[in-house]
């Protein structure tokens, strides 16, 4: 049979290679580190890291920032109260 005139090719046709190759999107590196297996019950004392460091500062900051903020709310009161005529 022949191709009739004007017929649609599929697109991974033998007339282009490399039409049906993909890119593979494999690397040798890995990603994220695996954490390591631990024999025996519960979590080993380790020494924090850098980011746990960080992360607890910054939550201690936020709870530090919340008490300035009420007391500045609680002097504003008491302004009101003690020097308003």
């Amino acid at each position: 049979m022949m191709a009739q005139k004007g017929a649609l090719k599929h697109p991974r046709s033998h007339s282009n290679p490399a039409a049906g190759l993909e890119p593979k999107w494999t690397s040798s590196v890995p990603l994220c580190r695996k954490k390591k297996d631990t024999q025996g019950f519960g979590e080993e004392s380790r020494e924090p890291s850098t980011g746990d460091n960080i992360r607890e500062f910054l939550l201690s900051l936020r709870y530090f920032r919340i008490f300035i903020a009420l007391w500045n709310v609680f002097m504003m009161f008491c302004m009101i109260v003690l020097f308003g005529s």
